[in-house]
């Protein structure tokens, strides 16, 4: 049985099936170049290799990759590591690496004796601010099934996800953090005439993003666009031999787009 799917992504995919006459998925050559330019962090051995885990208590089943939205949150982990084995642990290092290149890992694995699995770590910080937020929209914690995201919506009449226009193509933002997604808004409010106009924040997750776009769909779910935190990109630059896509954060003015289509779970 598929995961259930919140918010955006999911909203996606039911207007998609009501409202599109022509119905079609992504590639997987699509999905990985669309997830190219997104810098995520990973703990890598020696040679370069994520750092997979095997499954608890001898149990069968995929390795684990552990990908981290934060490099301190990766580098947190190395340092416990080596407290607990100085050897293996001074061997490790914080890998700044394309979601794309993981999404591929992940695909070309499956069915195989090391299938590799990922598993996802956003920063507590941006947890604790996706529970707060789903709490004030009446929903509950276990509402939120993976790491979190975030995309921004008004309701002038309708409700429509904000958008931006990106190398000529209007795009839905999707955020990490705290910061940028509240930067975002910021920008959009300066835009209009009453500074105080309502801006609603979704609470969205990466796995179930990363599982809608897997689905047939139509065209509204490609303008998804993850947009990597500035201050991960910086780190990533900083480290010599880790080549990582260029992409810039996109500086074009927010505006009005995508209608949703409420979840109907």
């Amino acid at each position: 049985m598929k995961r259930r799917v919140q918010g955006w992504a999911a909203a996606i995919l039911v207007s998609s099936i009501v409202w599109s006459g022509e119905v079609l998925a992504l590639t997987q050559a699509q999905i990985i170049e669309k997830l190219k330019p997104v810098v995520l962090f990973t703990v890598a051995t020696a040679d370069g290799k994520p750092l997979l885990s095997l499954p608890p208590d001898g149990s069968k089943g995929p390795l684990v990759a552990g990908v981290y939205f934060s490099p301190q949150d990766a580098e947190a982990f190395v340092a416990a590591f080596k407290k607990k084995d100085a050897a293996r642990g001074g061997q490790l290092r914080v890998q700044p690496v394309s979601l794309g290149n993981l999404y591929r890992l992940r695909l070309e694995s499956r069915g195989t004796e090391e299938e590799v699995t990922l598993a996802f770590f956003a920063n507590r910080t941006e947890v604790e601010w996706a529970l707060s937020l789903l709490q004030a929209a009446g929903r509950k914690p276990e509402d939120l099934q993976g790491a979190p995201l975030f995309a921004a919506t008004v309701n002038a009449g309708k409700k429509q996800y904000l958008t931006l226009q990106q190398n000529n193509r209007t795009v839905v933002p999707v955020y990490f953090t705290k910061q940028e997604m509240t930067a975002f808004i910021d920008r959009y409010r300066r835009q209009q005439a009453n500074a105080n106009v309502p801006v609603t924040v979704e609470v969205l997750d990466l796995e179930g993003i990363l599982e809608a776009l897997q689905e047939p769909t139509d065209s509204q779910t490609k303008k998804v666009m993850l947009v990597t935190p500035k201050a991960a990109l910086d780190y990533a630059r900083t480290q010599s031999g880790s080549p990582i896509p260029t992409v810039q954060p996109p500086k074009s003015p927010p505006a009005e787009g995508l209608a949703p289509t409420p979840d109907p779970h």
